[in-house]
This record gives structure tokens, sequence and C-alpha cells, in this order.
């Protein structure tokens, strides 16, 4: 069985490392398959680069003003799905500070937003959209707010066969 679960958290160290290294043997050593997934993978991050204009646009209109920072350190974490991706497109996640609470501003949430590339962000961080956010985007252009739902459905079903073919080919991998 490979380590690549849901309960994989970066604060159990011997898990998270265990996974780390998974990854590292799956992606080093492709098995058969694996193409696809890089692929895939590559389609995902240019398909989130296509939406932060869109993002960065709305979010900086939105976001200044805002009293509650809904950025709180527990969701800057990559989990098990994350590693995959970030695996599969050539990076690894970020050095984590130690010593941060989960309740208080994630530790890349600078004056001018995240310091994280988009593409390379907690799959949690770059999806999740206040009511304010939404009403923002809903009430812009149609036209990109079109595009951009389109885009995101697209993205998402990316991911989706990204994640089952690489548990199908994990599952077999020794």
């Amino acid at each position: 069985m490979h380590p690549l679960t849901s309960e994989l958290s970066w604060h159990k160290r011997e898990g998270w490392r265990r996974g780390i290294q998974f990854l590292e043997r799956i992606f080093g050593e492709p098995p058969p398959g694996l193409t696809r997934i890089v692929e895939r993978a590559g389609e995902i991050r240019r398909g989130i680069a296509a939406l932060n204009p869109f993002l960065e646009k709305n979010t900086g209109e939105v976001c200044p003003r805002c009293t509650m920072v809904c950025c709180a350190n527990k969701h800057g974490y990559h989990d098990n799905e994350d590693l995959i991706y970030l695996f599969a497109i050539g990076e690894r996640p970020p050095l984590y500070r130690e010593g941060i609470r989960d309740s208080d501003p994630c530790q890349f949430l600078s004056a001018r937003g995240c310091t994280l590339e988009r593409p390379l962000r907690p799959f949690r961080c770059t999806w999740y959209f206040c009511s304010a956010l939404l009403e923002h985007m809903e009430k812009g252009p149609a036209r990109e707010y079109r595009a951009f739902t389109g885009m995101v459905r697209r993205v998402l079903a990316l991911r989706r066969e990204l994640l089952e073919d690489f548990f199908r080919i994990a599952g077999s991998a020794p």
C-alpha cells in the first residue's frame, strides 16, 4: 500500500517523509502510464496560469477591503493530492516554517497576497472563493466570467483524471 492517503500531513513528519520518498521513487523512475499524468499536470498548470489574470484582478479589488483573512495557515499546507500534482510538474512543496499556529494568517501571505505562484498553491487555496469574491466576479463582465467558469471546470476535470490515473498506477507500484 502506498503512503499517499488523505491522512498525509506535514504535521505528522514520518508519514510526510514516507509520502515524499514514495513520490520521489515514482517520479524518479517513471512506471508505464506516468507520461499521461505528467502531460495532464502540465495542462492543469497552464489552465491555472490562464485563470490567474482574472483571479488577480478580482482578488485585487475585493481582498484589500476585507476585514477577515481567509488565508489561514492551516489551509496553506499541501495535501496528498497536491503533492502528486507538484511532483508531476517537476516541483516540490515549499519549506514550511515551524511554530505557526493553524489559526494564524498563512505563512505564505504577504501584504501583496500569496507569495506562492498560483499553480503551486495548495488546491484549496486556488479554488476557495468567499461569498464577497464570488459576488464580485459574477457581477463583472459575463463573457469573462463564463470563460473563467469554463476553464475552472476543465482544470477540475483534468485534476480528477490525473488523480485517477495516478492512484491506478500507484496501486500497482512496488
